[in-house]
Order: C-alpha cells, then sequence, then structure tokens
C-alpha cells in the first residue's frame, strides 16, 4: 500500500493505494497475489513456493517474499475486527 496525500481546496485528502509490485519477476509474482495466497492459508515461504512458484528459480526474491510474508501474517484482519466488536 502507498500512501498518496493530495490538497484540493485547501484540504488534505488521504488515501492508501494498492499499486502491484513485482516481488518474483522469474515467475511473475506480483505482492497482491502473495498478499491473497497468505490469506487463504499459504502462511509459510515453503507453502507459497509451492503455490506460486516465489523462489524456486534464481532465488533473489526470497527475501523480499519472506519479508511480506511476515507483514502480511502480523496485519489484524480488519474486517473480522469489525464483526468481532459488533456482536
Amino acid at each position: 500500500m502507498r500512501i498518496v496525500r493530495i490538497f484540493l481546496f485547501n484540504l488534505l485528502l488521504t488515501f492508501q493505494v494498492a499499486l502491484n509490485m513485482y516481488v518474483c519477476i522469474c515467475n511473475s509474482v506480483t505482492d497482491r497475489q502473495i498478499r491473497e495466497a497468505v490469506e487463504k492459508g499459504h502462511d509459510t515461504l515453503g507453502k507459497l513456493r509451492s503455490e506460486l512458484g516465489v523462489s524456486t528459480c534464481c532465488g533473489k526474491c526470497k527475501e523480499c517474499a519472506r519479508n511480506l510474508l511476515n507483514e502480511v501474517v502480523a496485519e489484524p484482519d480488519c474486517f473480522n475486527l469489525v464483526l468481532s466488536a459488533a456482536a
């Protein structure tokens, strides 16, 4: 996610914009694909490797994929938090 700030009529508007970033060039895997796979339960690098092919060729994406995996696992599930609070 990238934060974009725009000034419009003396108001500061802030947006979070989802931009795709290629994590694994060899297999054309984006950060969005990794996030979706982790949310579906592929929560280890080995599972991502099996599901998406991340880090199966040159291996240069391994550190970035692992960092993204850890980031997604650590993120709270906002939708479930809202549902829990409403119950």
